[in-house]
């Protein structure tokens, strides 16, 4: 899978290089998408429904889900006891603040005494548009993709040879201030207990 087109690297480095450079260009997006899944450390981003439980105690108000890029608001449920959280929990979705992109939920205000459990649903990910290519994924996260795509282009052959490639560490910089603005470092969020893909 890939967060950008060959046609967008293709595009930023000015050349079209034939079969052996489409080939390395698709190398380099796999692996620049894997690289940036796990430096945003957001696992896997293929789409995927997903709950995580997380159980509340004093001073808790900040969760970190099991994955970031939230497709839409999740549900969020809230009972006494794990158990009840598929039965007759409460649905407390309009009393959370929801940071989707890093996939961080924050209670405004929790219903009722702790220790409570939260269980929260939500879609997260991106589909693919041609079984390859993620579709409506974050320019910035794009323009990250392809950036690390030329990075690991910088010393291909076929790129070096045409003077087709950038500076690598100019890029390299340009990249790490995209990546760390955005990566989901939670140290003071709860990270849950219990998580599943439905």
């Amino acid at each position: 899978m890939r967060l950008a087109s060959l046609q967008s690297v293709q595009e930023a480095i000015g050349v079209d290089n034939g079969r052996d450079g489409e080939n390395a260009i698709l190398a380099a997006l796999e692996a620049a998408t894997l690289d940036l899944a796990a430096r945003l450390r957001c696992g896997t981003l293929d789409l995927a429904t997903r709950e995580d439980d997380f159980r509340l105690c004093e001073g808790s108000s900040a969760f970190a889900l099991s994955r970031g890029f939230l497709r839409a608001a999740p549900t969020v449920w809230a009972a006494r006891d794990r158990r009840a959280l598929g039965v007759s929990a409460r649905d407390i979705s309009n009393q959370v603040d929801v940071d989707r992109e890093r996939g961080v939920v924050a209670a405004v205000c929790l219903p009722g005494e702790q220790p409570l459990w939260l269980r929260v649903a939500y879609q997260a990910g991106f589909a693919t548009e041609d079984g390859e290519t993620y579709r409506d994924v974050p320019a910035w996260l794009a323009l990250a993709a392809q950036l690390a795509a030329r990075i690991a282009l910088n010393a291909h052959p076929a790129f070096v040879t045409n003077l087709s490639t950038t500076d690598a560490s100019a890029l390299q910089s340009q990249l790490d201030r995209i990546v760390e603005s955005r990566m989901r470092y939670l140290p003071w969020a709860r990270i849950p207990r219990a998580s599943r893909t439905l």
